[in-house]
């Protein structure tokens, strides 16, 4: 099932400003989810994103990262705290290429600058700000979930 217009709507709005963004999947043995860092997302037609992660930095997710295996999105606006999830299989696991490697420096450089606005220092992004050994993760959403604190966590969004 993918996911309908109304969710569509949303997650592109939400694409298209500054936010936060996590990844997540089970590891090997299937224990704990493993989480990475995001370091920005195209989408990839027809109805799945490409992910980028800073494979050096995030190891034990990129090794855990299997393809057709259930992958957790969490997008979150530093701002407001207005977040959503996503959820749907990996269909693909790549080294980047240099046009995904421009949208990883692009989201870093806009992230970058929209949290400091907010007053959170250079010293404090730097460590998980990078674009090193740029791993691509394809998935496609299947499930869209409302995550804003307050009454309407969890809730799924419109499906088609």
């Amino acid at each position: 099932m993918a996911i309908g217009q109304a969710a569509e709507a949303k997650l592109a709005a939400f694409l298209a400003g500054p936010v936060m963004l996590v990844a997540s999947v089970a590891d090997p043995a299937a224990r704990a989810a493993t989480i990475g860092r995001v370091m920005g997302v195209r989408r990839a037609p027809p109805a799945s994103l490409d992910l980028f992660i800073a494979g050096g930095q995030w190891t034990r997710m990129v090794e855990s990262v299997r393809v057709g295996q259930a992958l957790a999105l969490t997008l979150c606006r530093p701002a407001t705290y207005q977040t959503l999830q996503l959820k749907g299989p990996v269909t693909a696991l790549v080294r980047a290429d240099p046009a995904g490697a421009a949208v990883a420096h692009g989201y870093a450089e806009v992230t970058g600058a929209h949290l400091g606005a907010l007053g959170v220092d250079a010293s404090q992004m730097r460590p998980w700000l990078r674009t090193d050994d740029l791993v691509q993760v394809t998935f496609t959403p299947q499930e869209a979930f409302e995550q804003t604190p307050g009454p309407h966590a969890g809730s799924p969004m419109a499906f088609g």
